[in-house]
């Protein structure tokens, strides 16, 4: 029965086993060997929930396996990736290299080095130090292909590097953005050496790419990936030349030759047609350009509503394909749209812009940031352009554009209701990007927006006149922003003080801001003073506003010290600080701290909160996060033990006792504190010690949802690594009673399940492997169920459990799910057809579910991912033929499938190849398919629905015959051959379901019938 899903590489066989998340116990010590030499940062992964570190004293010999450098290489990864670690984690590449290891895994470790920096360059936040980590990584990846020009690794290097530069030139030219005079030149320049660096290097790659003969797919989408690359490249070469026809030509043939070898309708082709129109826009083509772009929207999500519906039901599309229609739908619009509207087709702009609006009204797409956003802030943009009105019912998706108001009333948009002039839906689409994109450079696209559409007159709320002005601040462009402002103001007279106060306060403080870099320091002085005098109200932005005028009238007194009223007025900021500061000033302190700290400046954060006189309310959570401060910087030790001395010293100390509201932020404080402590403990092994510490920590904090979970997996992990099974599970059953909607059951439970797993790999007795087996499907079922996003892996290994326990109505949804969900992943191709497809199909044979058993092994018949194993065969010919069941005293007929005749002679030569491949005549396995071949006879001749053929009766006696010459009239053997009976008895594999005289009484009751 291949039942086995091998999960393993295809070149080493080795287990696949990186995972940050959940590393290995040689990674765990590896970790810890590596980080004790340097900063101790076995917190810093546990803060973040990303890797559990080892004690120390466990650590695992320095001969590592190839799995064990991979968990060591993707810990590296994590470092630079989720930390920005860049040095500690080319530390931890230097520490694998230093114990030795093969010229191959050398070569290997090369090219991740250069993946570190390229990691750390992405994941880093500050523009300078991600231009300085990208040049880095351009030298290495460098030096890595001068020195390796052969290595098996070069190709990986080359397109490693082909990414890194366009990741780099996309950072070039954000620099370029705020740059000017010299220095935007120099960015400008540095930028197109990248570019036509790595679009040298793409040339090299697809060649070698292109070179080989027997390409697989997965081969080929990589070329195709960098063919598109390399087209991406001449379209930015393009771009940025005075004259980029060249370029924009080369980039145009690329993504030709791409529609060809793809095919126009897959992804890969969409994809080209979607650049091809990039390149064409570039040129201003604008008919050429939508054209391309209209071809990516219509094949893969049409605009007609009846087209898409069709596409849907007749094609069966799963969620996930639908998905990824409305992806490209994401991705083409905003080009398409504009190349409209730059060609004077407004009909159709409005048309697709709408089409993107109004599907995800009706279907529920999400926007997506890199894609979605952008293309409805262009769809907005082309709205406003076009002016007019939008009729139709928008909540369920059924906008449509009108040239006047009075066309929509015609078309039968007779209430207002359904009726929305352009620029107001344009609005209204602009303020869901901005509150949708809070934190990224979307939301200053969407109040740029804002800004425009309020230029164009109407009377609009203060709220939308910040968003707008705000949006202009945020981009530095300082003398609109203050206009802005000033509208804003204009707007708050005549406002009730809710509204004054929540926008007034934050107005100056911006308009101040904003005339500062203007270098006009006495209107920044007086926006900030009228900030926090007549609109006084906020004390947030009170204090910031008395800030700056107290700075603002400093310097400038320091430049004219014997001004008078520079004088006057610079005593007159003083005093406003200072009322305004005293008054809660530990409250400000601490929510100044506050933002630091989440902001991962731990030490001015750590300043801030030692600020905090003890007579505050938060003064013991100012003591919590300074401890946990002095960890996630790497220095455990120091905030392990403020940790310790708070929750063992300070709470317990007489002189320390509160009441009131200070008991309630007591109890947080020391929830936090306990909760910090555990995941030290948890980290470093000391698995005995959180027991102790942590099992009732959510008996003593009941309301920490997050913390409360979080805790118990980690005691739960603690029992199970320590060999407390029991208590371990006991633990999981607590967590799914009292947090049911808490992730970290379903973590505690792959934990438990691979303590289970190593218990039954060393288990000899069968009854008790099966009741091992048992936990650990239900381990997983629970771990699979309580996610969304399960892992094609773990629903296999669940699916596989259920399979060998033949619990077949648990098989079954599993296996269900996992097609459902992954079925269309090409990667999986082959291991569908091999393995999951085949149980699928079992699993429905077994339940009787003959035809959905049958249309699955149809394609497997013809599949060419791979060969059908004998179970298939076996299972695709028992789905035409139907087969019995049942002792042998009542048999029991489950009908097939089969209604033609070539459906029937397909299945008996199936089923006379299987009999004739098995190795020793008369065996149960040999006498099962030869009474399986004679049934399918029988049926081809009787089967209700079928051909009803009378002669391939007589073919299924001939059948028996040639068995009842050498056994005898009842099958049991003579002369020296073993009948029926006798083989099925003497075979373990097949005796519990033919032996016990079921197979020859099914024989002899076959005989009967075909006599």
């Amino acid at each position: 029965m291949d039942r086995t899903m091998p999960l393993t590489t295809p070149s080493s066989q080795v287990p696949v086993r990186i995972n940050i998340e959940r590393p290995s116990s040689a990674m765990k010590s590896r970790c810890s060997l590596v980080l004790s030499r340097f900063l101790p940062l076995t917190v810093i992964g546990c803060l973040a929930g990303t890797v559990a570190i080892a004690a120390p004293s466990s650590m695992a010999p320095l001969d590592k396996s190839e799995a064990q450098i991979s968990d060591d290489i993707a810990f590296a990864k994590g470092l630079a990736k989720g930390w920005g670690f860049v040095d500690l984690a080319g530390q931890v590449i230097k520490e694998i290299e230093s114990e030795g290891v093969s010229a191959e895994t050398a070569e290997r470790l090369g090219v991740v080095k250069c993946e570190i920096y390229a990691q750390g360059a992405i994941s880093e936040r500050d523009r300078e130090r991600r231009n300085e980590l990208f040049e880095q990584a351009l030298l290495a990846y460098e030096d890595f292909l001068k020195e390796n020009p052969n290595s098996p690794s070069a190709p990986e290097a080359r397109s490693g590097y082909i990414t890194m530069s366009s990741a780099f030139a996309r950072s070039l030219q954000i620099s370029m953005e705020e740059a000017i005079g010299e220095q935007a030149e120099a960015l400008s320049s540095r930028r197109m050496e990248v570019l036509l660096a790595a679009n040298e290097r793409t040339r090299t790659l697809i060649e070698e790419l292109a070179g080989n003969d027997e390409e697989s797919e997965a081969q080929k989408r990589e070329r195709l990936n960098v063919m598109m690359m390399r087209a991406q490249l001449n379209l930015e070469i393009g771009r940025s030349s005075d004259d980029g026809t060249f370029s924009f030509e080369e980039a145009r043939s690329i993504l030709e030759d791409v529609t060809v070898i793809a095919g126009e309708n897959t992804p890969q082709g969409l994809r080209a047609f979607d650049l091809i129109g990039q390149v064409e826009a570039a040129q201003q083509n604008w008919e050429e350009s939508s054209m391309f772009f209209e071809a990516v929207v219509e094949t893969a999500l049409p605009s007609d509503k009846q087209t898409w519906d069709a596409m849907v039901r007749d094609s069966e599309l799963s969620q996930a394909a639908k998905e990824q229609s409305w992806l490209f739908l994401e991705l083409s619009t905003g080009g398409l749209v504009d190349a409209y509207l730059s060609a004077g087709d407004t009909q159709r702009a409005t048309w697709y812009a709408l089409h993107l609006y109004n599907t995800q009204r009706r279907e529920g797409f999400a926007y997506s940031t890199q894609l979605g956003y952008p293309s409805l802030l262009a769809a907005a943009k082309v709205l406003l352009d076009a002016g007019g009105v939008v009729g139709g019912k928008l909540n369920q998706g059924q906008g449509v554009w009108y040239e006047s108001e009075d066309a929509a009333k015609e078309a039968g948009h007779t209430r207002t209701r359904d009726r929305i002039s352009t620029s107001d839906l344009a609005l209204r689409i602009a303020q869901q990007v901005v509150s949708e994109n809070q934190g990224n450079v979307l939301r200053i696209k969407g109040q740029k927006l804002i800004a425009e559409i309020i230029g164009r007159g109407g009377r609009v709320d203060p709220s939308v006149l910040y968003e707008a002005a705000e949006g202009k601040y945020f981009a530095k462009e300082n003398e609109d922003a203050i206009t802005g402002f000033k509208l804003v103001l204009a707007a708050l007279e005549g406002q009730d003080r809710a509204t004054r106060v929540e926008l007034g306060p934050k107005t100056f403080l911006r308009m101040g801001n904003a005339y500062k870099r203007l270098d006009r320091n006495f209107e920044s002085a007086m926006a900030f003073r009228e900030g926090c005098t007549t609109w006084q109200g906020d004390p947030e932005n009170d204090q910031y506003n008395a800030n700056g005028y107290y700075k603002m009238m400093q310097d400038m007194l320091a430049t004219a010290p014997g001004d008078a009223l520079l004088k006057q007025m610079f005593e007159e900021s003083q005093n406003i600080a200072a009322k305004l500061s005293t008054r809660d000033q530990d409250q400000i302190l601490y929510d100044q701290a506050e933002r630091l700290r989440r902001k991962k400046e731990y030490e001015p954060a750590i300043a801030k909160y030692k600020q905090v006189k003890q007579s505050a309310i938060d003064y013991e959570k100012a003591l919590v996060w300074i401890a946990v401060s002095y960890c996630r910087m790497g220095n455990w030790e120091e905030g392990y033990g403020l940790l310790l001395d708070y929750l063992e010293n300070f709470v317990n100390d007489p002189k320390n006792t509160v009441s009131g509201s200070k008991e309630i932020k007591r109890a947080d404080a020391m929830a936090t504190a306990a909760f910090y402590r555990a995941l030290h403990e948890y980290s470093t092994g000391q698995y005995e010690k959180l027991i102790g510490s942590s099992e009732n920590y959510y008996e003593l904090f009941p309301d920490q949802t997050s913390m409360a979970p979080w805790t118990m997996r980690m005691v739960g992990e603690a029992h199970a690594k320590t060999e407390q099974v029991d208590q371990a599970k006991s633990t999981l059953l607590e967590i799914m009673e009292r947090y049911p909607d808490s992730d970290k059951s379903a973590q505690l439970s792959k934990v438990i399940y691979n303590v289970i797993k190593g218990q039954m790999d060393q288990e000899t007795d069968p009854d008790k492997k099966r009741e091992l087996l048992e936990e650990m499907a239900k381990l997983l079922e629970l771990s699979n169920q309580s996610t969304s996003t399960p892992k094609s892996r773990d629903l296999r290994n669940e699916s596989m459990h259920w399979v060998d326990l033949e619990n077949w109505d648990k098989a079954v949804p599993v296996i269900e799910r996992l097609v459902d969900k992954f079925g269309s992943d090409p990667d999986m191709a082959t291991s569908l057809d091999t393995y999951i497809l085949p149980d699928l199909a079992q699993g429905y044979l077994e339940q009787q579910r003959v035809a959905e058993a049958n249309a699955i092994l149809s394609q497997l018949m013809v599949s060419t991912n791979c060969r059908p194993s004998k179970r298939t065969l076996l299972n695709y010919a028992r789905s035409v033929t139907g087969w019995v069941t049942g002792s042998a005293a009542e048999i029991v007929e489950v009908p097939g499938t089969g209604q033609t005749k070539e459906a029937f002679a397909d299945a008996c030569d199936k089923l006379n190849s299987l009999a004739n491949s098995v190795d020793q005549k008369w065996a149960c396995e040999w006498y099962s398919f030869k009474f399986l071949q004679a049934y399918g006879y029988y049926k081809w001749a009787t089967a209700e629905g079928g051909p009803k053929d009378s002669n391939k009766k007589e073919t299924a006696e001939r059948q028996l015959k040639a068995l009842i010459q050498p056994l005898g009239p009842n099958f049991k053997g003579k002369d020296g051959v073993p009948g029926v009976g006798q083989s099925c008895d003497e075979d373990p594999d097949l005796a519990p379901a033919l032996g016990d005289d079921v197979l020859r009484r099914r024989l002899v009751w076959l005989w009967g019938k075909v006599r």
